[in-house]
C-alpha cells in the first residue's frame, strides 16, 4: 500500500492539532518543520527520533530514585550528554537552510552553555518528540510527508 504524502501546510496544521497546547515552542517548531519540508525531510525524522529518545532519558535522570544503581544512572546521564550533543549537529545542519535571523536567535536560543539554554533545548526537545509520535500516527494511518 503506498503512503499519501501530506504538504507541508497540511502536515503543521495537523500536527498542531495532534499536539494540542501541550507544544511549547510553537514558532520555532513550525521553522523547524518548514525548513525541514524545503530541503531535508529525512533530518526532522532523524532529529524527531533522537528528540524523543532524549526525553526518554531525561524522565530517568529527573525522576532517579534510590532503586537506580548509580552506574546505570551515570551511563544514563552519559548518553544524555551524547544525545544533545546529536541534537545539535543535527539542528544546526537544519539551520543552516535558514537565510540568518532564525539561525541567529536559535543559536542564542539553545546553544549557549548555559542552564537557560538547556532548558530550552530540552523544551524543543519535548516538541520534537511529539512530531516522532506524530509521524508515527502518520504512518499507521498510511501517510508520509
Amino acid at each position: 500500500m503506498k503512503s499519501a504524502f501530506i504538504s507541508q501546510e497540511e502536515f503543521i496544521n495537523s500536527f498542531y492539532e495532534f499536539a494540542g497546547d501541550k507544544i511549547l515552542c510553537r514558532e520555532d517548531i513550525k521553522r523547524i518543520i518548514e525548513l525541514s519540508f524545503q530541503h531535508n525531510k529525512s533530518a526532522l525524522e532523524n532529529i524527531a527520533f533522537h528528540a524523543k529518545y532524549l526525553s526518554g532519558l531525561l524522565s530517568i535522570i529527573k525522576n532517579k530514585d534510590n532503586s537506580i544503581n548509580e552506574e546505570y544512572f551515570s551511563r544514563v546521564k552519559d548518553e544524555y550528554a551524547g544525545h544533545v550533543e546529536e541534537i545539535k549537529k543535527q539542528l544546526t545542519a537544519i539551520l543552516e537552510y535558514d537565510s540568518g535571523f532564525f539561525k541567529s536567535i536559535a543559536g542564542k536560543k539553545y546553544f549557549e552553555m548555559t542552564q537557560e539554554s538547556l532548558e530550552n533545548l530540552n523544551k524543543l526537545c519535548a516538541d520534537l518528540a511529539r512530531i516522532k509520535s506524530f509521524l508515527n500516527n502518520l504512518q499507521e494511518r498510511g501517510k508520509g510527508f
